[in-house]
């Protein structure tokens, strides 16, 4: 058989050509990088791909590489067993700093919109481990106006003006979760946070 590659005809031997071509060809993937175990080489989490290759394609890899994965793999296994576990691990800052971690606190907050119309910010719910769009709904049913979650800012927009029966609201259904003097209100514009209560 012949092929024809840029209008030049080339004659291909028999032998390259499978004799009995299996179609359709079954492609086997990573279960990290999603590729195929030849081109994980080129994926940025190669590292997480070494162990799943080595274990499944170990002719895909030269003696050199596999010495490297098991050491590191060790190596690994013998840090994890003495660091902290990342929740612990405070952040660190350009220079070694320490981070402070900000203080958990309910931010409240009214903005006047059109005309005399209001609407109230409930932030930092989600930091307490309240669910956003659950809360956004008993604000809504409690305040028989419209409430919704915006979870990139971690904050409730409530139609009207609630900031003080947010108050009492907040403490008699999450009694466990927050308490009194966590709960401030704010500014529009993040000016200086008042205690909600005296």
């Amino acid at each position: 058989p012949s092929a024809k590659m840029a209008d030049v005809d080339v004659e291909v031997p028999e032998t390259a050509l499978p004799k009995d071509p299996a179609f359709p060809t079954k492609v086997v993937y990573c279960p990290e990088c999603s590729m195929p175990p030849e081109y994980c080489s080129y994926s940025d989490k190669f590292a997480k791909c070494k162990p799943w290759i080595m274990k499944n394609f170990p002719h895909l890899l030269d003696d050199g590489v596999k010495v490297d994965i098991v050491a590191s793999e060790t190596q690994r296994m013998q840090i994890s067993d003495t660091d902290p576990t990342p929740a612990e691990k405070p952040k660190l800052l350009p220079g070694g700093k320490v981070k402070k971690q900000e203080p958990l606190q309910v931010v409240i907050t009214s903005e006047q919109r059109q005309r005399k119309k209001t609407v109230t910010h409930v932030h930092n719910l989600g930091k307490f481990g309240i669910k956003l769009p659950d809360a956004a709904k008993l604000f809504s049913k409690k305040f028989a106006c419209s409430a919704s979650a915006a979870k990139d800012k971690d904050s409730i927009l409530i139609q009207g003006d609630v900031q003080d029966d947010m108050v009492d609201f907040l403490l008699a259904t999450y009694p466990e979760k927050i308490k009194e003097d966590q709960i401030f209100f704010g500014e529009e514009n993040g000016g200086k946070l008042t205690p909600a209560r005296e």
